[in-house]
């Protein structure tokens, strides 16, 4: 990043004139070096401003078609929708399909196998009975906690608590 440096006392006003301020002569460069669908682009989101800024009914609230009588009619009438949509006993959730059996490489949902894409048991581990007691024996050894392991604590069959 280059840093620019102007000598306030030796600006002059002809530099001002030609780097920072409008000069039409560029802006008719510009239109009539670009592209046809660019200037299309532009005309009509021109059009799409001046349409609404001077084309476009505001909504006025105080003014009503309906009668003091009407509005109370309609106001007894209306029943507001449940916050809570009605539970069905057998899916309490409301899930719309039904997986079964242990996530593997296929599951099965409402019946019928389908490559299992979501679960993170691409090496087949759940279900497999040795690493199921490998992971029961490393809590039993080494327990668990909200915090991180005993281990990092001290507090394994390494580093008895007294």
């Amino acid at each position: 990043m280059t840093m620019v440096w102007i000598d306030l006392e030796n600006l002059s006003v002809d530099y001002l004139r030609n780097n920072f301020l409008f000069n039409p002569t560029d802006i008719i460069d510009g239109l009539a070096s670009a592209p046809a669908y660019h200037l299309i682009f532009e005309a009509l989101l021109l059009i799409w401003i001046v349409k609404l800024l001077f084309f476009t009914k505001t909504f006025n609230l105080a003014k009503s078609d309906l009668t003091e009588k009407e509005k109370h009619a309609l106001i007894e009438e209306w029943q507001p929708e449940p916050l809570i949509p009605e539970v069905e006993e057998e899916n309490p959730f409301g899930f719309k399909n039904k997986f079964t059996g242990i996530p593997g490489p296929t599951v099965c949902i409402n019946g019928k196998e389908h490559i299992n894409l979501t679960s993170l048991n691409f090496l087949n581990m759940i279900g497999n009975k040795e690493v199921e007691a490998s992971a029961i024996d490393a809590v039993r050894k080494y327990g668990v906690g909200s915090c991180g392991p005993r281990g990092f604590y001290g507090t394994n069959s390494k580093f008895p608590i007294e």
